[in-house]
């Protein structure tokens, strides 16, 4: 469900962002749903990794419903690991397997 460009590691700046299984599930499809659904990013270990929202750069905050991609920062060498829960706003459109009101994805990645 995470896609980070491949490379084994980096040391400063890469997009992530949310995908699909499919080839039609692209980042700009989960950003459009109807009814919305949210994204909630953290970092397993802050002091290594900062997860920044697209668009922090040019002092914009966006809601919840638009961050289907963080830029992270690497900040120190190390080990880390980033999480996504994404979140229906409206449970009874069933727009998850089984009725399911999230769904989450966590990658390792490697800093240095």
């Amino acid at each position: 469900m995470l896609a980070l460009p491949k490379q084994a590691g980096f040391s400063l700046q890469t997009p992530v962002y949310v995908m699909g299984i499919t080839s039609t599930q692209t980042p700009f499809s989960f950003g459009n749903a109807v009814p919305g659904l949210t994204f909630h990013w953290s970092v397993t270990k802050r002091d290594t990794l900062d997860a920044r929202t697209r668009h922090s750069e040019a002092a914009f905050q966006l809601p919840a419903n638009y961050n289907f991609a963080v830029d992270v920062h690497g900040r120190v060498k190390g080990r880390t690991g980033l999480k996504v829960v994404v979140k229906v706003l409206d449970a009874a459109a069933n727009q998850f397997y089984n009725m399911a009101r999230e769904l989450s994805d966590e990658i390792q990645i490697q800093v240095g």
